[in-house]
């Protein structure tokens, strides 16, 4: 009886057929491409007979065995791509939709640094068109900080010092269990590799451990590992500050100079003796210049006088011999010594 109402609403007067909506087609996720081995769902929307809600099914214009409004496909495949349609049992059959399967494409990063820093996207190209991704943020976040290598000395070290050597960084990030392994070089020769002490100690340096020093940190596992800039290391030798003869001569001549002077001092102390006399005092210099002199002394100042002398003569003396000093020359402080002062003269 429905059956028969439900025609005869179809079929109206005069023997045309009403016009019947299309069925549609939606489909979740909501877009026509996708990838291997995901997974689609199409929905078939049109009017059904009463008590009757199957569905038809077709392929690239195939009829296949499907009779429910839902049509899954799981893991899909190239060969579920295709035009779909369907079509209910009061609804014409649907506009085709065109399902596209493409393939996946990976790329891996196997040793990522802070230069992957970025937004990554893909695209691939359809049947007709190209189709691109929307951006995928990708953080990379450093472990540990670029080392730098210093020394408990900076050059030029003198040659037996201890000297220590640190390879410092900075972890950035906390991971349980983590370890880092240290790594020494001078030049391409290995010091010491894969400790896990930061230092390293050159008990007493010498001049074959000048060079360009560098060391290395790694992870266990060796994935990541990082080089720390260079490091110049100068040994010096021990010097010694004069040869040992001219220090011998160097104290010999001014101790020679000192019994000249106190023998001046001496013999212008017995002659200052008398009450009242006149003198002249002359102190031959180095370049032979004469420096004279004259004093008229009271008997009741002889002490005085004779002390101020003194001290004029030795200031006299001394400073004629050192300013005729000069560096690697030691005879000349023995001329200076040896040559003849010419003693005061008494009125």
């Amino acid at each position: 009886m429905w059956l028969l109402t439900t025609l005869l609403l179809w079929v109206p007067a005069g023997g045309q057929v009403a016009n019947v909506t299309k069925a549609v087609i939606t489909l979740q996720p909501p877009w026509v491409s996708i990838f291997q081995k995901e997974n689609v769902t199409l929905w078939c929307e049109g009017l059904h007979l009463p008590g009757d809600s199957s569905t038809q099914w077709f392929i690239n214009s195939t009829l296949i065995q499907i009779s429910t409004p839902r049509y899954s496909i799981t893991k899909a495949t190239f060969k579920d791509s295709g035009d779909y349609r369907c079509r209910t049992g009061l609804s014409m059959p649907s506009d085709p939709v065109q399902l596209e399967i493409h393939q996946n494409s990976e790329v891996t990063i196997l040793k990522s640094t802070m230069s992957h820093n970025g937004i990554y996207h893909c695209s691939g190209m359809g049947r007709s068109q190209r189709y691109t991704s929307a951006g995928m943020p990708v953080t990379v976040k450093e472990l540990f900080a670029a080392p730098v290598l210093r020394a408990t000395l900076s050059s030029p070290i003198l040659e037996g010092s201890l000297v220590t050597l640190s390879c410092e960084t900075k972890l950035l990030l906390q991971r349980p269990g983590l370890q880092l392994f240290f790594s020494f070089y001078v030049g391409s020769k290995i010091l010491e590799e894969r400790n896990t002490s930061s230092e390293y100690h050159i008990p007493s340096a010498g001049r074959e451990d000048s060079g360009l020093y560098w060391c290395e940190v790694a992870t266990a596992d060796g994935s990541i590992l990082k080089h720390s800039p260079e490091l110049e290391l100068r040994i010096r030798g021990l010097q010694s500050s004069g040869p040992v003869w001219f220090h011998i001569l160097f104290y010999l001549s001014m101790g020679v100079i000192l019994l000249v002077d106190t023998a001046l001092c001496v013999k212008i102390h017995k002659k200052l003796q008398k009450k009242k006399k006149n003198y002249n005092l002359e102190v031959l210099s180095d370049q032979g210049k004469k420096e004279t002199s004259s004093q008229q002394v009271r008997s009741d100042d002889v002490s005085k006088e004779e002390r101020d002398i003194a001290r004029q003569t030795i200031a006299k003396v001394l400073s004629s011999s050192v300013s005729d000093w000069r560096p690697g020359q030691p005879d000349t402080l023995l001329s200076v010594a040896a040559r003849g002062h010419k003693l005061p003269q008494i009125d």
